[in-house]
């Protein structure tokens, strides 16, 4: 097992967040899959999707992750 991997904490205190923080109203977001797609993956049982090649979420990734949130309605 890889040592480098973070697991969730059984709490977390957001007494002191700020909602919106992170925010930003002129966020994209880009879905990985082609929108052509989508009705085709969403008809497929979860058996059949192959996640082998789903690359690890390593200190790499949390180093570069970036969090985009939908615009509030």
């Amino acid at each position: 097992m890889n040592s480098k991997i973070r697991r969730m904490k059984d709490e977390y205190d957001f007494s002191k967040a700020e909602r919106g923080k992170f925010f930003r109203k002129d966020a994209r977001l880009a879905s990985p899959v082609h929108p052509d797609r989508l009705a085709e993956l969403e008809a497929m049982p979860d058996s059949a999707i192959e996640t082998n090649e789903i690359a690890e979420a390593d200190e790499a990734f949390f180093k570069s992750a970036k969090l985009g949130l939908p615009p509030s309605t």
